[in-house]
């Protein structure tokens, strides 16, 4: 008996076929399809946890964190920055005031003070000057310098002051001259006048008294 043999069939080879997509590596060793970008703008903290202000660590673009401490009136602002004079805020325990200006003639200061007569500084329209003290032409209440005004300003040139009287002349003293006689004289005494001294001339001419001699 005959047997016939059967010759296997040969399998075509199979073809995979990929995609258009293609792989390549990213810089951080992760893989990108496609070449999309999967990378996310938000800043992130060494755990990978974006930044924030406030949770007491300091991270990227802050200059400070506090934690629960951050204020406005505090060292480090709710906005994570260092308070300083001219921010806007005043800092409580350090400023007095904080307008955010450097113009040194309103109520605040450039250096965060709150203005006053004698800073140097001319406040303007409750300030005629300001000299930081007595000057020869401005008051130490920062008023302008005038005889007659009710100020005695020895910087001036003023040793009285309070109107013209027999001792006071254009805010000078000076000696004065009375003839006797025998009626009471009542003199006013200016403003600055701290000591008085009075001479009497015997009616004859017989010597001098004063009122300090024994």
């Amino acid at each position: 008996m005959s047997m016939a043999l059967v010759r296997p069939r040969r399998l075509a080879p199979l073809l995979l076929l990929l995609g258009s997509a293609c792989f390549k590596a990213s810089d951080d060793g992760a893989d990108e399809i496609g070449g999309t970008d999967t990378s996310s703008d938000t800043t992130e903290t060494e755990t990978g946890e974006p930044a924030m202000c406030g949770n007491g660590v300091v991270e990227a673009d802050e200059a400070c964190d506090m934690g629960n401490a951050n204020a406005d009136d505090a060292a480090c602002t709710s906005t994570c920055e260092l308070a300083s004079c001219g921010d806007g805020l005043v800092q409580t325990g350090t400023e007095a005031c904080d307008d955010g200006n450097a113009v040194d003639t309103d109520d605040c200061l450039s250096t965060c003070v709150v203005a006053s007569c004698g800073d140097g500084y001319v406040l303007a329209d409750l300030e005629a000057c300001d000299d930081a003290g007595e000057s020869a032409t401005c008051n130490a209440d920062c008023t302008t310098a005038a005889c007659g005004d009710g100020l005695l300003n020895p910087t001036a040139g003023e040793s009285c002051e309070g109107g013209e009287t027999v001792f006071c002349v254009a805010c000078v003293l000076g000696p004065i001259e009375y003839e006797y006689t025998g009626a009471p004289v009542e003199l006013i005494i200016p403003a600055g006048v701290s000591e008085i001294r009075i001479e009497g001339w015997g009616g004859e001419g017989g010597g001098a008294m004063c009122c300090d001699d024994p």
